[in-house]
């Protein structure tokens, strides 16, 4: 079983390159945690300008530990303040591999 961490967020006017580019930021940190499979900047088509972030982790404990980071902890702060207020969302889960039959 695996843990996916899924953000949402909807940059402030003007800020969404940045938004974009700590996002980017953010997976590249990732990559060099342990437990870390793959991870994606993911945005909605269609202009609704929300965009986010996708990671798979072996466990909800190494999400939790690679969150818990110096850098893991900036980067997040940068983001808060560029994003609209109320529009950051964190979802998780628990996944399990699904063959194609």
């Amino acid at each position: 079983m695996s843990y996916i961490r899924l953000s949402l967020m909807k940059p402030k006017s003007g800020d969404e390159e940045a938004v974009h580019h700590l996002l980017d930021d953010l997976v590249l940190l990732h990559e060099s945690q342990p437990g870390y499979l793959v991870g994606y900047r993911i945005q909605r088509e269609g202009g609704s300008g929300l965009t986010g972030r996708l990671a798979v982790w072996e466990s909800a404990a190494d999400a939790a530990h690679a969150a818990q980071q110096p850098d893991d902890f900036k980067i997040r702060a940068d983001l808060h303040n560029l994003v609209e207020l109320g529009s950051h969302e964190e979802h998780s889960y628990e996944a399990n591999y699904a063959p194609k039959v």
